[in-house]
């Protein structure tokens, strides 16, 4: 019987252990905190074949910049609801700040050379990276494809 005492005080420890581990891990990967600020939120995809045609598109930015830690670059990228496509939109250095913002009238569509079918969602996905280039997914907004038309929610 003693012996199973000292077994369950040890297995307590390490419960403890993991825990302090655990908590830590989480400490240094901050969770997506920003959001995206689309102007305007709704805009033409591009169709047609070969090079995809301007279209209308936004201007992008963040309400919260990269966090000072994963300021050495940052990738916008388009991801359809199953993640069997995932196409970089842009990959581009943060303002000093952090901030990010794209050119206006921006086409995410255009730059990444994705034709998204009517009715489908996709996932604008903001990735912060470290000089290691270990990104961090800082944000993420809904589109939703009708038509020819993407609105992001």
């Amino acid at each position: 019987m003693l012996l199973v005492r000292m077994l369950g005080a040890a297995g307590a420890v390490l419960l403890t252990a993991s825990l302090t581990t655990a908590s830590s891990v989480s400490a240094e990967e901050p969770a997506p905190t920003a959001k995206f600020v689309l102007d305007p939120t709704t805009g033409q995809i591009p169709v047609g074949g070969g090079t995809p045609s301007p279209g209308t598109g936004a201007t992008i930015s963040f309400d919260t910049p990269c966090p000072e830690t994963h300021r050495y670059r940052f990738r916008i990228q388009l991801v359809n609801a199953d993640e069997s496509q995932i196409k970089s939109a842009l990959f581009n250095r943060p303002a000093a700040d952090g901030s990010v913002t794209t050119e206006p009238g921006f086409n995410f569509w255009a730059k990444a050379s994705v034709i998204p079918a009517d009715g489908e969602e996709w996932q604008l996905r903001l990735l912060c990276y470290d000089p290691q280039s270990v990104p961090i997914q800082w944000a993420t907004a809904t589109l939703r494809v009708s038509g020819t038309t993407w609105t992001a929610e």
